[in-house]
């Protein structure tokens, strides 16, 4: 019987103590600010544009962390001389290169055809963007959508409410 008992009670000074102990949260914030959303695309995007709609590339994007075919997009709206710059074609996607950093200072590509309508990009991105027709007697959603991040910027394209293509700024071009 006192076995019994001995048992019981180390087994409740245990529970009782692990579950008054202090929990060190400096220890779970440092390892949440240390991690980055990214994403690394490769490969032909109008065969599959779906990666857009990708919860992790639209976090990696709002954090400028995205990379497509080896090219990081610069982000933070890091001014280069129009000049210096570079363009490049990798797989279906044009961009331009700064060649001091060797990032991308925008990526253009096409979209795949009927896959994403701009109501999937609405659910994926939000509703804080600004829509912008190409030709004012173009149809309702015939025109670019386009979303604002720190340090880059997103258009959308669209013909009769699908998506056509995609355009990532991460800098501003200036002509020096």
């Amino acid at each position: 019987m006192k076995k019994v008992i001995a048992a019981t009670g180390v087994t409740l000074t245990l529970t009782l103590g692990a579950s008054v102990l202090p929990v060190n949260n400096e220890a779970g914030n440092e390892v949440h600010a240390a991690t980055q959303p990214y994403y690394n695309y490769t490969g032909y995007t109008a065969y599959d544009t779906s990666f857009v709609l990708d919860s992790n590339f639209v976090r990696a994007l709002q954090h400028g962390n995205v990379t497509l075919n080896g090219y990081k997009i610069q982000g933070e709206h890091q001014a280069t001389n129009n000049d210096n710059n570079e363009s490049v074609k990798v797989y279906d996607q044009k961009m331009i290169i700064n060649p001091k950093t060797n990032r991308a200072i925008t990526a253009a590509f096409p979209a795949k055809s009927g896959q994403i309508s701009k109501q999937d990009v609405i659910n994926a991105y939000g509703s804080n963007y600004n829509f912008v027709k190409h030709y004012p007697n173009d149809p309702d959603n015939t025109g670019i959508m386009k979303y604002e991040f720190d340090g880059s910027t997103v258009n959308f394209n669209f013909t009769n409410g699908y998506l056509t293509s995609v355009g990532i700024n991460g800098g501003v071009l200036t002509s020096l």
